[in-house]
């Protein structure tokens, strides 16, 4: 049982919210003050251990870190906000890169090695994977308050676009990514292909 006042994580529980698909919503805190609700199941599991501002600011790349190809070799000054590195690649060459690229596996490598070795940069599917990313981690994307803002999340191995293309398959046409579960998660077993017709049907019943 989920304790009102109890900090779980970098969560504290302030109240049970609300009761949705049979399933204790909590209004939590982080320690930054950012407030939403979680679900009991995930804060009993440390599934959610913080807000997405907070568990991606976290995450900090060092010298020597490994990102596919690419080896971590400082980080660079850059007049945007966003933190650029310099990395080399496995063959040598060397280049900058900004640290959310590395970090969502956007580059694998120098372009000979195969930065662009699934061939789908300009597809629909990477515009789909690219666009569920930035929806649940860019707090400036138009749409992150309905997703990433109460806590929609993209499982780890899905920050990799190999990784979702293996799971999910290129996107068939007029086809669009829908969530089963639409408080749940982007992740395997919880998304499927369908029409838009489909997806707006799935999220008005949710």
């Amino acid at each position: 049982m989920i304790e009102i006042g109890k900090q779980y994580t970098n969560w504290k529980v302030i109240k049970l919210s609300q009761i949705k698909n049979r399933k204790r919503l909590y209004l939590c805190e982080c320690n930054c003050g950012f407030k939403k609700e979680v679900r009991d199941e995930d804060l009993k599991k440390e599934k959610s251990q913080s807000c997405m501002k907070c568990r991606h600011a976290s995450k900090e790349i060092k010298r020597g870190d490994k990102f596919q190809s690419w080896t971590v070799l400082k980080q660079v000054e850059s007049e945007e906000k966003r933190k650029h590195y310099e990395v080399q690649c496995d063959c040598g060459f060397i280049r900058v890169l900004k640290g959310v690229r590395l970090r969502f596996g956007d580059s694998i490598g120098c372009r000979k090695c195969g930065s662009t070795k699934h061939g789908l940069t300009h597809s629909k599917t990477y515009s789909t994977w690219e666009s569920m990313i930035q929806r649940c981690t860019n707090l400036n994307q138009t749409k992150y308050n309905d997703y990433g803002g109460r806590g929609i999340k993209v499982c780890d191995r899905w920050l990799n676009f190999e990784n979702f293309l293996k799971d999910m398959g290129e996107r068939p046409d007029k086809l669009e990514l829908d969530r089963i579960d639409n408080d749940g998660n982007y992740e395997p077993g919880n998304c499927r292909w369908v029409t838009r017709s489909a997806n707006l049907r799935n999220r008005v019943r949710k």
